[in-house]
């Protein structure tokens, strides 16, 4: 199974990767590539794999790519995709991906729906807001411009209608605010890592009252077996008198 982990600039989406590969080594982590320069506090291969132009083509050429997508920015165009190239083995690996909603498509598209579990993670537009440009102010240089610039192209590409024509309905949306264990946990039990405890609980209820139903069945049958023997007792007695 392919876990695609997806939200708008700011939603937490590292955040919570981070967590959950650190709260389950068994999770695989996939890393993507791109032509975009290395921030800093990157490192080549953990966050992406960092290329040129030309290893994408080459990528394109040996038909290795399961996606590829590009970003006009303020800064120039970023090309932004995902290598197969044997890395996937779905029968034996449970994978953990972060990206967008063209990915997530394509993905789809790739390995077949029934093989794709989309988290997708929701914040109010003005902690959003927020936090870009918290973040932001943490570089040496920030670029608000980029930040203004992937804000408002956010809004649209994660509109409603947008989210429900790439199928993401209310039973994939994780409310990414408050106590992060919370929402964490949330994620895990949509995974499927950990069991619903609410779920879980009410079957174990669910189960008790069939054994205790069943029990209870058991002794009324018995019952009407004792008092079928009484009966046909009585009337052989009765028949014998006569």
């Amino acid at each position: 199974m392919i876990n695609f982990i997806c939200g708008r600039s700011g939603s937490g989406k590292d955040t919570i990767t981070n967590m959950l590969l650190n709260k389950h080594p068994e999770l695989v982590p996939v890393v993507g590539y791109t032509t975009r320069p290395m921030r800093p506090g990157e490192i080549d291969g953990k966050e992406y794999h960092f290329c040129k132009t030309e290893d994408l083509n080459w990528f394109r050429d040996t038909d290795n790519l399961v996606e590829e997508r590009v970003y006009h920015t303020a800064e120039g165009d970023w090309y932004y995709f995902t290598v197969d190239n044997g890395f996937f083995d779905l029968s034996h690996n449970n994978y953990l991906v972060t990206g967008s909603l063209e990915m997530y498509d394509s993905y789809i598209e790739y390995f077949g729906e029934e093989n794709i579990e989309m988290i997708y993670l929701e914040v109010p537009e003005k902690e959003l807001l927020e936090r870009t440009i918290k973040r932001e102010n943490t570089k040496a240089n920030p670029n608000y411009a980029e930040v203004c610039r992937r804000f408002y192209a956010d809004s649209k590409d994660f509109s409603e209608d947008n989210l429900i024509t790439h199928g993401i309905y209310k039973n994939n949306r994780i409310l990414n605010v408050g106590d992060q264990e919370k929402v964490l946990t949330q994620i895990e039990e949509k995974m499927g890592l950990i069991k619903n405890k609410e779920k879980s609980s009410l079957t174990d209820r669910k189960q008790r009252d069939v054994c205790e139903a069943s029990k209870i069945c058991a002794f009324w049958a018995e019952e009407l077996n004792r008092t079928k023997e009484m009966t046909k007792e009585i009337l052989e007695e009765m028949e014998i008198d006569r």
